[in-house]
């Protein structure tokens, strides 16, 4: 591997991972160093390496401590080195949690978990749906899909934001290891233009899974055919149980 290449692969590399490469050859560096201008204080390379990172941790046991002027302002600035180092890396690494988390509650971050549901679509009926499920103490992790919402609706629910017709949406709810899809009828949208969105979002997600079981509302009646076509498991038709639902009323 030529001295580019291993360039560009290091700056590839995430921050703190390159800082922590720098640091480790910092550390043997400074440990060869100390062996050769101190010899009799720190006998083998090994000792050397020790103490730099004894000392770069600001924990001093002192069981190597150098003798010479060279080494102890070696030593001075290998403290305040590694002090600002420590604190640094804590401060970071804080950050990056407080990032992960922002980016899990504002949907952006990839679902990792496996055999769960996916909701599609939030609305009255996806948020009695979810009450419902909890309520049972069913072992389902739920994962919710919307494109309207800027952040979980309820705590504790993984949530992912964007178009649930695309791939790049059901990557990151991780589609391939869900259990169950269910799609819920987008409520702002027209019915035909509804179940479209229902049917696209089908087909993308047996695109890529194709063993998911899929669950889905259907508006209109005629597109029932094109849902079961898609690759839809089991069709909800809204509108005969709400007519059916009706009709009841009205014998009474």
């Amino acid at each position: 591997m030529d001295w580019e290449r291993l360039k560009s692969y290091y700056f590839r590399l995430p921050e703190l991972l390159r800082l922590i490469i720098i640091i480790l050859l910092l550390i043997v560096g400074i440990g060869i160093f100390m062996h050769i201008i101190e010899p009799n204080s720190f006998k083998t390379i090994l000792d050397g390496i020790w103490w730099a990172v004894v000392t770069f941790a600001t924990i001093g046991y002192g069981d190597f401590v150098p003798k010479t002027n060279y080494g102890k302002i070696i030593s001075i600035f290998f403290i305040f080195l590694g002090a600002g180092f420590i604190t640094y890396f804590l401060t970071k690494l804080a950050q990056n949690v407080m990032a992960v988390q922002l980016k899990q509650h504002q949907g952006k971050a990839f679902y990792k978990g496996a055999d769960h549901m996916i909701i599609v679509g939030w609305n009255e009926r996806a948020s009695q749906l979810i009450k419902a499920i909890h309520a049972r103490g069913t072992p389902y992790q739920i994962v919710l899909i919307d494109d309207s919402l800027d952040a979980s609706p309820i705590s504790n629910l993984q949530f992912v934001k964007g178009s649930s017709y695309e791939d790049e949406t059901l990557v990151r709810a991780n589609i391939t290891q869900a259990k169950q899809l269910i799609i819920t009828a987008d409520p702002n949208r027209k019915e035909r233009e509804a179940d479209m969105v229902t049917i696209m979002t089908t087909l993308a997600a047996k695109g890529l899974h194709p063993d998911i079981y899929v669950i889905a509302e259907i508006l209109t009646m005629s597109q029932s055919d094109n849902a079961v076509r898609a690759g839809v498991d089991e069709l909800i038709h809204t509108s005969q149980i709400t007519t059916r639902a009706i009709s009841e009323s009205l014998r009474h």
